[in-house]
């Protein structure tokens, strides 16, 4: 939390959205965080948009329909604003201009590639502050929690360590989820 960048890897079911929510409130309360965008998959949009109501009372605007309505929507004064990842991948630099105070990114799974369009273009978006919430964090390969984990902090990691474990486990047909506990564990423990 220091670095204003966070983690939220939890099962689903587990209140990921609410803790989000609270998270706003608080950034907005002691870090001046005016202007907040949650990127999601298309399908929870009106979800986000109904749980900001039910439990802060805050109006959100949902961006969406051909690009000339959106660039006009960015322009607007909303404290939240939601979008979908295509709308993420499509409007960087209508959001970069923008240029929100706090993002997050829900069902991070879906940035896990490094290679796609959509995880390079939503990772190009600049915000002082992040949280990204992903409810898979042990079903994925380590390159792709790697690809998560790197766009918070992209020092955490380092290069080599983690990959190193996951290609040999994968060379040796292991399973590679015990190597991404252990490799994570170690890594994130403090001191």
């Amino acid at each position: 939390m220091e670095a204003g960048r966070v983690l939220l890897a939890d099962d689903m079911g587990l209140g990921k959205t609410i803790q989000a929510i609270a998270a706003i409130e608080l950034f907005h309360k002691y870090l001046d965080v005016n202007k907040v965008l949650i990127i999601c998959p298309t399908s929870l949009k009106y979800q986000w948009k109904s749980e900001i109501q039910k439990f802060t009372g805050r109006y959100s605007l949902i961006i969406e329909g051909l690009i000339h309505k959106r660039k006009e929507l960015y322009s607007e004064k909303d404290f939240i604003k939601i979008i979908s990842y295509g709308a993420g991948r499509n409007d960087s630099e209508f959001i970069n201009n923008w240029g929100p105070d706090l993002m997050i990114i829900d069902e991070a799974q879906r940035i896990k590639n490094w290679k796609t369009q959509t995880a390079r273009s939503v990772k190009k978006i600049q915000s002082e502050y992040l949280i990204v919430l992903t409810g898979t964090p042990l079903e994925n390969r380590i390159d792709e929690i790697h690809s998560i984990v790197e766009y918070i902090d992209r020092y955490r990691l380092g290069q080599k360590n983690i990959l190193t474990c996951s290609i040999l486990f994968q060379k040796a047909q292991l399973n590679t989820g015990y190597c991404i506990y252990l490799a994570l564990r170690n890594l994130f423990l403090p001191g």
